[in-house]
């Protein structure tokens, strides 16, 4: 198998390392127009899928492994991977609307997981008509740790060293270097430091 690369819309930009394309494995679909992936090289691209609209981009830095990681941007979606960054299998980076996912360096994104900038469908106060759910950015620091099937809805920003647990999810900040579990995800164990 190899990449395969389906650009339907106008002015997208693909540049995907010499590397990468000769040995990745992978789907990349743009539908819109004014979008950008941009793969470093020695990315391991395994299975990856990665779909972006309207003025959406993706980007993996250096040496980062992308096993059949799912990316979806409908429009303005934009979404960024730091080096030595490892995700194991079908982890899911969702941008339904304008916003975006920044994870640093280092990190390991367990099985199953999901980050999302929104909730994919608008919630309205009946009164005053204004929306009360807007989309909001998703940010993992370098050097964090997230346990199979963790979430980080709207608005996660999970500090850097911290570990989130196995299926907590987080809906706001989490401090640098601490241990978060639960639903919702709260600190558990501060002042810790994980080794790969």
């Amino acid at each position: 198998m190899a990449i395969e690369i389906a650009d339907h819309g106008a002015r997208n930009r693909v540049e995907i390392a010499p590397d990468v394309l000769a040995d990745g494995v992978g789907e990349i679909i743009i539908t819109g127009d004014d979008s950008q992936v941009v793969i470093g090289a020695g990315v391991r691209l395994a299975g990856a899928k990665i779909q972006l609209g309207n003025r959406c981009s993706f980007t993996a830095a250096a040496n980062s492994n992308l096993a059949k990681i799912q990316v979806f941007a409908k429009t303005e979606g934009r979404a960024s991977i730091g080096a030595l960054t490892a995700f194991t299998m079908d982890s899911r980076l969702w941008l339904h609307e304008p916003g975006a996912i920044t994870i640093g360096e280092r990190c390991i994104i367990a099985s199953l997981t999901l980050l999302t900038v929104s909730d994919m469908h608008s919630i309205f106060d009946l009164e005053s008509g204004e929306r009360i759910n807007p989309p909001r950015d998703v940010i993992v620091e370098d050097d964090v740790w997230l346990g199979r099937e963790a979430m980080l809805l709207k608005g996660a920003h999970v500090g850097r060293g911290s570990v989130i647990g196995l299926r907590a999810v987080v809906t706001g900040a989490i401090p640098p270097h601490c241990i978060a579990a639960g639903i919702p995800a709260r600190v558990i164990r501060e002042n810790v430091r994980w080794q790969q």
